[in-house]
């Protein structure tokens, strides 16, 4: 995996929170390791898309997270090698009401 520093600018994340940056920036900014106020502020959670990746010597996968499955192999392709993977499978959750308590008037 590699390593990277990076000072996001304010204009940079101006753009991730709107949703208007480059897919692939915005991946690699969903995926940073620790966020400071300014970062957390600007985290894009309506884009985000829940990856898992799956390596054939590793018993567990390693969850990343991606704005679409093209980001999502961009990503695996820019920190990993390829020919140790076994998959990636994106986690949909879903919720739903089982249960909803009548008004009374």
């Amino acid at each position: 995996m590699s390593i990277t520093v990076r000072l996001w600018s304010d204009e940079e994340l101006a753009a991730i929170k709107a949703g208007t940056a480059d897919k692939h920036l915005t991946t690699v900014f969903m995926n940073w390791g620790t966020f400071g106020e300014r970062e957390i502020n600007a985290f894009p959670y309506v884009l985000r898309h829940t990856y898992y990746v799956y390596f054939k010597d590793e018993d567990e996968p390693r969850k990343f997270y991606a704005t679409d499955d093209e980001s999502a192999w961009w990503f695996i392709e820019q920190e990993y090698k390829i020919e140790g993977i076994e998959s990636i499978s994106e986690c949909t959750t879903i919720h739903r009401d089982i249960y909803k308590p009548r008004r009374i008037s």
